[in-house]
């Protein structure tokens, strides 16, 4: 458990974790334990910066007040659902390495998403600033904008539910400004 890291998060304090990669250090973080922010004190974000690689292997959650997350890393690898009652942005391509569903107000990928065959599931509205490939299904509950390719690889497509409805587009190639 990330206990120092809760409790600065509970106190309304931003958190930065920073890897350099001098050294023999190879600059990845690797989140093998849960984080949670459990208090409406202030509106922290919590900041991964690696020199390299970002691996996310536990929950990061909150279920009051507002937490904001940022990713900023040459790859980051989301093998865990993430719920925040903020933002989350995702600076670097991203992999998906399980079926992954991602809750906050608006989620950013400046980069591409790569699915491995899993699905995503964005709870709140979603912006891809590259390509979406390999996902089985692609589902965001509020308004998307999409600036580059998506391509699913099931049966299923991409669902953008929101509005008066679901729409679903099957598993080609989508390109759009706004959808």
């Amino acid at each position: 458990m990330n206990t120092a890291i809760n409790t600065l998060l509970d106190a309304g304090t931003s958190v930065t974790i920073t890897t350099t990669g001098a050294g023999s250090d190879a600059g990845n973080i690797t989140i093998n334990a849960a984080i949670s922010k459990s208090t409406t004190t202030g509106s922290p974000t919590l900041t991964f910066t690696a020199a390299n690689n970002i691996t996310v292997n536990s929950a990061i959650s909150n279920s009051v007040g507002t937490l904001h997350l940022v990713f900023n890393a040459a790859s980051i690898t989301l093998n865990s659902s993430l719920s925040t009652l903020g933002t989350q942005t995702y600076n670097g391509p991203v992999t998906l390495g399980a079926a992954s569903t991602l809750t906050g107000t608006t989620v950013t990928f400046t980069s591409t998403v790569a699915g491995g065959a899993n699905s995503l599931a964005v709870t709140g509205n979603a912006s891809f600033g590259g390509a979406v490939t390999g996902v089985s299904t692609l589902s965001v509950s509020g308004t998307t904008t999409i600036s580059a390719n998506i391509t699913t690889t099931g049966s299923a497509g991409v669902h953008r539910c929101g509005y008066s409805g679901c729409q679903h587009y099957p598993h080609h190639h989508q390109q759009c400004s706004h959808l």
